[in-house]
């Protein structure tokens, strides 16, 4: 395996992946009907999968999310990559089948939809990839407190990469004469 990113970086990197994960569980604890109908949307489970994993995933991505700063935790970046992997693949289905219309579930509760995008499955593929290098040496304290708001800004980074892959184009309008 290769190491990416000194201790403290890598931190960055969990810290700003976990408060993803933690946000994404929030949302789905709050709006447990809508991630489940956003689950039949993506038309990819059985029936009878839906409840289960409706149930069980925003528990996964709690412990993810509390778990994956904690570098003598490093099964949580394997899972936390496992989960981004299967999401991605299953944007990537449906955009292949041309349902990109329908919400990504990335911001369930939010009171905002994203529509599925191409730039959302290569951001988790790209999370996954690196989360899976990362340092599993224990930070410094002072990289301890540099990772910790250098995963915040990048989460906030993140957030705005998103709202801006959200906004629809504008509409082609004609010109006034």
């Amino acid at each position: 395996m290769v190491i990416l990113l000194d201790p403290g970086s890598s931190l960055s990197v969990r810290v700003a992946v976990a408060i993803v994960f933690g946000t994404a569980a929030y949302g789905k604890f709050r709006a447990p009907a809508a991630f489940r109908e956003t689950l039949r949307n993506y038309r990819l489970l059985p029936s009878f999968a839906l409840p289960v994993v409706a149930r069980f995933l925003p528990i996964v991505e709690a412990g993810v999310a509390v778990t994956l700063p904690f570098t003598v935790l490093r099964v949580s970046c394997l899972v936390a990559s496992v989960l981004l992997v299967i999401f991605a693949g299953a944007m990537a289905a449906n955009l292949a089948r041309g349902r990109g219309q329908i919400d990504c579930g990335c911001s369930l509760g939010a009171g905002r939809t994203h529509r599925l995008r191409w730039q959302y499955v290569a951001r988790n593929v790209f999370a996954a990839g690196i989360l899976l290098c990362l340092s599993p040496d224990m930070p410094s304290a002072a990289q301890m407190v540099t990772g910790v708001l250098g995963g915040i800004a990048l989460f906030l980074v993140l957030e705005a990469a998103n709202t801006l892959w959200a906004l629809e184009p504008p509409s082609a309008s004609p010109r006034a004469a």
